[in-house]
């Protein structure tokens, strides 16, 4: 009860006051405390109500807040849930296309495997056996030179050793010597008779040409 509220009922009251601290004699205080009794319970009551009013209000606000709060928590975990399932879904969808991808480069590698077994062997192309002919042919004129100098070189250390006597060059027409060229020549022959094939070259003309000066060749070269 505040100071005016006190002075208006000592006032109702006929007490001599001039303040609420005013000191009241003991006769004057009983009847204050026995006039004022049901207004002082009631404002205590009031206070009282007031007090758990406030309370109650404190308290529903703070469970609404904590209402709130746990709210937001489960929609945070539903949102951190539909996350971590998003998550799994793309760690899945990439998983299944990465198999995928292993399962196709698989059945092609296993098509080219397929095709490459079941292929035809590869024969022999007109080339490649014209270029078989024009390698043996070069190793039997090398062999063929190497032949010719070896003897030169015998003929060399012949004259040598009769102490720089001229010797008269023979010519050679032996078995040994002849059929190095012979060989080397029908095979030349043969690469260049064949060419004339599929050229449609006419044969009869080309092939005595070919042997006349194949003869003068091979004879001016043994000399």
């Amino acid at each position: 009860m505040s100071s005016k509220e006190m002075l208006g009922h000592l006032r109702e009251m006929k007490i001599p006051a001039k303040s609420a601290s005013s000191t009241l004699e003991d006769a004057y205080v009983s009847i204050v405390r026995k006039k004022l009794k049901p207004i002082l319970e009631a404002r205590a009551q009031e206070i009282e109500a007031q007090k758990r009013a406030e309370e109650e209000a404190k308290a529903k606000e703070e469970a609404e807040a904590k209402a709130k709060a746990e709210a937001e928590r489960l929609e945070a975990e539903k949102r951190r849930e539909a996350e971590r399932a998003e998550e799994e879904r793309k760690r899945a969808a990439a998983e299944a296309a990465r198999k995928k991808a292993e399962e196709k480069r698989a059945a092609e590698e296993a098509e080219r495997n397929r095709v490459r077994d079941n292929a035809p062997k590869s024969v022999p192309s007109f080339t490649s056996l014209l270029e078989q002919i024009a390698q043996q042919d070069k190793i039997m004129k090398e062999r063929a030179e190497e032949e010719k100098r070896a003897k030169e070189r015998v003929k060399e250390e012949a004259r040598e050793a009769r102490s720089g006597e001229e010797e008269a060059a023979t010519d050679d027409f032996s078995f040994h010597a002849m059929l190095p060229l012979a060989v080397a020549t029908s095979i030349d022959a043969l690469a260049v008779g064949v060419s004339f094939a599929f050229l449609q070259v006419d044969i009869v003309p080309a092939v005595a040409f070919i042997g006349v000066t194949t003869f003068v060749c091979c004879v001016a070269g043994v000399k």
